[in-house]
């Protein structure tokens, strides 16, 4: 991480009914946070947002399609970080329409009744 801190605009995006053990990445978020000098540091170039009801990388009941490269490219080319990603549900069938749109927020802050939540306000 260290090594391409230089690269302004990574971020992570994780199915939050994924099988992998999703404290572990919100502990290795944590662990970068106290190395970088807080949360406002490391959000400047990395962020790892959690995606409510999708797989891993894909699938499920959430709102799995998103345009993560739109949102990378906005923050390396026109440097700015996604505040929250946008993603669609769309049907199984070709050339199904969105069922429905839903936010995805950068940790701490998660999806709740769609609105972003932050630890200090639980």
């Amino acid at each position: 991480m260290l090594r391409r801190r230089w690269r302004e605009g990574e971020f992570d995006y994780q199915g939050g009914n994924d099988t992998v053990e999703m404290a572990a990445i919100y502990d290795y978020y944590d662990n970068v946070e106290k190395l970088m000098g807080g949360r406002s540091a490391t959000q400047s170039f990395f962020r790892v947002y959690t995606v409510p009801g999708m797989g891993h990388c894909a699938g499920g009941e959430g709102a799995d399609q998103i345009d993560c490269l739109g949102y990378l490219e906005a923050w390396v080319k026109r440097g700015e970080p996604p505040d929250r990603m946008v993603g669609a549900h769309v049907g199984t069938a070709a050339g199904a329409p969105a069922s429905f749109t839903r936010p995805a927020f950068p940790y701490p802050q998660y999806a709740r009744n769609f609105i972003a939540v932050t630890p200090e306000s639980r």
